[in-house]
């Protein structure tokens, strides 16, 4: 455009226009492209966002493992005790992965990609928040089930310190 502009006595008015034309529809694919692209940036910045915070989730997920599928099996007193808040510690680090785990469906649904790849990748956010649910309600239940056994033991202890001082009385 420039060179026919420069050549002696130009372009006829047609063939300008003509490159005017051309000139303005370059312009505008040169500026859908960098949309384009900016739109595909965004949608790589999510994806990689999803994909870290499930790597999160799923992580500690697998680093626990079969340590919640467990029999409660306890010694002593202060080893149910123990234990107790050991599992209560952990429930608490559970509420914050299941924050997570519901932020990945959310997630999931916000990345802007066809149809097959936003089911799949929906899936497997609902599927990873389905196994940190499951892992909550196992510690919800391993907690009621140490506090009803420690209440238990705590009272069988004191009514076992009070026969035993009736005995000691009753032998005198």
């Amino acid at each position: 455009i420039a060179q026919a502009q420069q050549e002696e006595g130009g372009l006829p008015d047609r063939g300008r226009e003509e490159l005017r034309k051309l000139e303005s529809t370059l312009d505008g694919l040169e500026r859908s492209r960098e949309r384009q692209e900016r739109r595909i940036q965004v949608t790589l910045r999510k994806w990689e966002r999803f994909e870290t915070n499930k790597e999160t989730v799923v992580r500690y997920l697998f680093q626990t493992g079969s340590s919640h599928e467990r029999f409660l099996s306890f010694s002593s007193l202060e080893s149910l005790s123990s234990e107790l808040e050991q599992t209560k510690e952990f429930s608490k680090r559970t509420e914050n992965i299941a924050v997570q785990a519901e932020n990945l469906v959310k997630e999931a649904s916000e990345i802007p990609l066809g149809p097959q790849n936003k089911q799949l990748l929906q899936q497997q956010a609902q599927s990873i928040k389905e196994q940190v649910k499951k892992l909550e309600d196992t510690l919800e239940e391993d907690i009621k089930t140490m506090e009803m056994v420690k209440t238990k033991w705590d009272h069988f202890g004191s009514n076992f310190e009070t026969l035993s001082v009736w005995i000691t009385e009753k032998e005198k």
